[in-house]
């Protein structure tokens, strides 16, 4: 049996969704989460193949790229291009849309400033996370960790990046409208914190905000 499956073997499944298969086991010593792509009988074989390699490959580099960087991710051991499998560590905490919806305003909000700067990290690397809903945002020891990589992309195109301040926005306001104004402009200030180039995008999601909707990305 091959490192994976041993590593899946001595796990359990948390999650299966359209991509993959989520489990979480042990390695050396340490929770870990493995994420394996699985085949897509509908797609041609081969095509499948090509797009679940290159799909893992660039989850993985993303995310080795941000860990090097100092963003909050979780620290990739391995990837296994060919199994189109990458173990990372686990994240023990509070999803920030759990924490959000049972903590008041003054509890919460620097929470939302500090995922503007994660963001802001992010995006001054040109990694567009592709989904930074809060739900992907992890509290563990009072830090702020983002995770699942899977929507990730490297662009600098500032319409790219804007997409993922219209999926924070979108979601705020789907999640806990009463304060999603406060909260987005909290967001906001921690990602001019750190992102050269944020007023920029701030400007052109406005205008997008005011369209109601994202039309297309890239």
């Amino acid at each position: 049996m091959d490192v994976v499956g041993r590593i899946i073997s001595q796990g359990e499944l948390l999650s299966r969704n359209a991509e993959s298969d989520i489990y979480l086991s042990r390695y050396l010593g340490r929770d870990v989460i493995v994420k394996k792509r699985v085949r897509k009988p509908y797609r041609d074989p081969a095509l499948d193949t090509r797009l679940r390699i290159l799909r893992t490959y660039r989850e993985a580099n993303i995310l080795y790229q941000s860990y090097k960087n100092g963003i909050p991710v979780p620290r990739l051991y391995f990837a296994n291009l060919k199994l189109t499998a990458i173990v990372y560590s686990f994240i023990q905490g509070i999803t920030l849309s759990s924490y959000l919806l049972e903590n008041p305003p003054d509890n919460s909000i620097p929470y939302l400033r500090e995922m503007g700067r994660v963001i802001g990290r992010l995006h001054s690397i040109e990694v567009v996370h592709g989904d930074p809903h809060p739900a992907n945002f992890i509290i563990s020891e009072d830090r702020l960790f983002v995770i699942d990589f899977g929507l990730a992309f490297i662009s600098s195109s500032i319409k790219d990046q804007v997409y993922d301040l219209d999926v924070v926005y979108r979601s705020l306001y789907s999640l806990i409208p009463r304060y999603a104004n406060s909260y987005f402009d909290a967001f906001l200030n921690g990602y001019q914190e750190t992102y050269y180039n944020s007023d920029e995008a701030i400007k052109l999601h406005s205008k997008v905000a005011r369209m109601g909707r994202y039309h297309e990305r890239g």
